[in-house]
């Protein structure tokens, strides 16, 4: 049984829950692996010496030993499905109201900060959550987790990720204007603060902290990924792109023919918004692959850490 007035090894100030079913080792919910039977490890390691041909549930066995591409792209087909429902929503509102408003918005002056401006405005937070949304379900269908109370647990986190967001933001400006390079590394070291806030419902500063922590080290490594996928999204923007116009064509002429522009521009809309949604669970399912490949680098570090540190 835990002594709950532990705290977890690999986040100290976390209240333990639970012990490494191998070494004893105090964590909290958020740590470990399960192995078939329920049992939670505090690394693979120990995992191992109790059952080694356990399949762990924290990361995909067919998962270990790929590389992100690989991993990353399996998880995005994997997911496809369910992000496609997921967007369904969101993309029949967008398809609903932006057309309208993009109208609305039609001869205004451009320098004048209009109500459809604001309506758009509102319509693109709209957008965010529901890719948001997108971006819980990639991974917890990456770490095996239940995919259940994903728009709730989404829309009570979301206030938290754009608090995130901002914090993050004005972080990354301020070494910016100190020098250039200095806000490069802010913006690398806390790149994960929002998965932590979205998908272990940390706050903002508890997330800035562990993804500080995360990243210790790395900074160059986190640089190149970021640098690689960035080059990466205008390669896979292109069939996207392809998909969206012709999609799109076709809609407009499929409202033209039965006398209706407005319902062809309704399926176009909606279409631009599922294509939109599903590059970007593409793009974030890298994201989520390298994320738990940094974390469970970083947890085993810490493990062998607090082992020999006696944390007992």
């Amino acid at each position: 049984m835990t002594d709950v007035s532990q705290s977890c090894a690999k986040h100290p100030g976390v209240p333990a829950t639970l012990a490494c079913g191998r070494c004893g080792m105090p964590l909290c919910n958020d740590c470990g692996f399960d192995d078939a039977d329920g049992a939670r490890f505090c690394s693979r390691s120990c995992a191992g010496e109790i059952r080694p041909g356990g399949a762990m549930r924290r990361q995909r066995r067919s998962d270990v030993g790929q590389g992100i591409v690989e991993v990353a792209v399996r998880l995005w087909f994997r997911s496809l499905g369910g992000m496609l429902l997921l967007s369904l929503p969101i993309a029949f509102a967008i398809g609903v109201v932006f057309p309208p408003l993009a109208r609305l918005g039609e001869g205004s002056d451009p320098n004048e900060f209009t109500r459809a401006d604001m309506a758009i405005l509102g319509l693109f937070f709209v957008f965010v959550f529901g890719c948001s949304a997108v971006g819980l379900f990639l991974a917890r269908k990456h770490t095996g987790e239940g995919a259940g109370a994903i728009w709730l647990k989404a829309l009570m986190r979301f206030p938290l990720l754009v608090g995130t967001w901002l914090l993050v933001a004005v972080i990354v400006v301020f070494g910016y204007i100190a020098l250039i390079v200095p806000g490069i590394i802010l913006a690398m070291r806390l790149f994960w603060a929002d998965e932590l806030v979205l998908v272990h419902g940390r706050n903002p500063l508890a997330a800035i902290r562990e993804s500080w922590d995360l990243t210790r080290g790395i900074t160059l490594h986190v640089f190149i990924f970021q640098f690689v996928l960035g080059l990466s999204v205008y390669l896979l923007m292109i069939p996207f792109a392809i998909l969206w116009f012709g999609g799109a064509v076709a809609w407009m002429m499929f409202g033209s023919a039965f006398g209706s522009g407005g319902f062809g521009e309704f399926l176009s809309a909606f279409w631009g918004a599922i294509c939109l949604i599903a590059f970007y669970g593409l793009i974030h399912a890298f994201e989520v692959v390298k994320f738990y490949s940094l974390r469970e680098r970083r947890a085993e570090l810490t493990v062998e850490q607090a082992k020999r540190g006696g944390w007992a």
